[in-house]
């Protein structure tokens, strides 16, 4: 994808799959004075407030029947990714006020081919977001150039809407209907143009990451945007010493090593201790020489960003990379 932004941008990748659920119980705090027991946001938006996902328009208020502009979605949905970017540098869009809060969100959402904006230079700043933008947003954001999860099907998936939603968001839709995190309104329809409040999209976040807790990984990395690839032995041998690292510049070999690890299914199945034995630290570095992202590979396990996931795939990246 071409960056469109200065020469002083600096992206650091980190890959982020989703951490353990938190449950909201019955009994837990209430911090919004307009959220109410009941109504039926009311368990999706305090779990979404107490996992991070979406915080309150004030300290004791969260509008739920607001509507949720751009900025608002691409922001909840950076919070509970799992891949989160970080920049120096400016944005393309002219209505994104660097430093603002959610900037970040916007350049982590353009560079992840998440969202492009409504136009070359305007992300569409206080507009509200529709059901299929939101469709779209998600199904782009599970198949980012990073790592791609693949949802399980909800087991009574709703029938085929009967309204139509514009092309681009076809596919989308479709998914998101048979994975059930995008629901239609009981009668058939999708209402893909219609504007989503503040509380749908907290039933939706929250539908989306429990199924992301049961979702397949993959790495989705495209050897034609990678220059480099080092290999550190993290285990030390008997003097204390790292014994080895390699660096892959090889555009075949670069070819080869990222077969093995885009090959790779992760699950989502959560250890709390790595496992004894070899581990390699991996880094990936981009065309324009800077490291995109790293992750740590172990015995029937991936390290990311400290946390652990179960999978023996690795294996013959290992048996290649010390042949």
């Amino acid at each position: 994808m071409t960056n469109p932004r200065s020469i002083l941008s600096k992206l650091t990748a980190i890959v982020m799959i989703l951490s353990m659920v938190f449950r909201v119980s019955a009994s837990s705090a209430n911090p919004f004075k307009d959220v109410e027991a009941d109504k039926w946001y009311y368990g999706d938006i305090l779990r979404a407030n107490a996992e991070g996902i979406m915080t309150g328009t004030a300290s004791d208020t969260f509008e739920p029947n607001a509507l949720m502009t751009r900025e608002m979605f691409v922001t909840a949905l950076r919070r509970m990714s799992m891949v989160t970017t970080y920049y120096e540098g400016l944005t393309k869009y002219k209505d994104v006020k660097t430093g603002s809060w959610y900037s970040d969100s916007v350049l982590w959402a353009e560079d992840l081919n998440v969202t492009n904006g409504v136009s070359d230079d305007a992300f569409g700043t206080g507009r509200p977001v529709t059901r299929e933008q939101i469709a779209t947003f998600i199904y782009r954001y599970l198949n980012n150039s990073i790592i791609a999860a693949e949802l399980k099907n909800d087991a009574s998936p709703e029938q085929s809407f009967s309204d139509k939603p514009s092309d681009y968001a076809l596919e989308a839709v479709e998914v998101m209907r048979k994975t059930g995190i995008v629901k239609g309104y009981g009668d058939g329809k999708f209402n893909p143009r219609a504007y989503a409040t503040r509380a749908e999209v907290a039933a939706i976040l929250v539908r989306l990451r429990d199924a992301l807790q049961v979702a397949g990984y993959r790495f989705n990395i495209n050897p034609e945007n990678v220059s480099k690839i080092d290999v550190r032995w993290q285990a030390a041998d008997e003097n204390g010493e790292i014994p080895k690292t390699k660096s892959v510049t090889d555009s075949s070999e670069l070819k080869r090593a990222l077969q093995y690890i885009n090959d790779a299914l992760i699950t989502a199945v959560i250890r709390k201790e790595p496992t004894d034995g070899w581990t390699y630290d991996l880094r990936v570095y981009d065309k324009s020489g800077k490291c995109s992202f790293g992750f740590i590979i172990e015995p029937y396990s991936a390290r990311i960003n400290n946390y652990v996931y179960d999978t023996a795939a690795f294996e013959p990246f290992v048996v290649w990379i010390t042949a």
